[in-house]
């Protein structure tokens, strides 16, 4: 489970960097708990980024908004 940004940096070197929706912390897109924030900003710090595949579970207008802009993280339902 995905809970924080560095768990996602592991994730992706041992893995890649496409990461099915279920592995994040539920928490994620919960924008309060600051799940989310911590793991774009680790992200970012190492230039790096990741696509969520998946289904994404019910989440706020805000999170919708903060998923669209954000640089480090895309978003899809299926691998491409």
């Amino acid at each position: 489970m995905i809970r924080t940004g560095i768990d996602m940096i592991e994730r992706i070197y041992a893995s890649g960097d496409t990461i099915p929706v279920e592995e994040l912390d539920p928490a994620f897109f919960d924008l309060s708990t600051g799940v989310a924030g911590d793991i774009v900003q680790k992200l970012a710090n190492y230039r790096m980024g990741a696509v969520i595949v998946g289904e994404l579970p019910a989440h706020s207008t805000h999170f919708a908004d903060f998923a669209r802009e954000c640089q480090q993280l895309r978003f899809t339902d299926r691998v491409e």
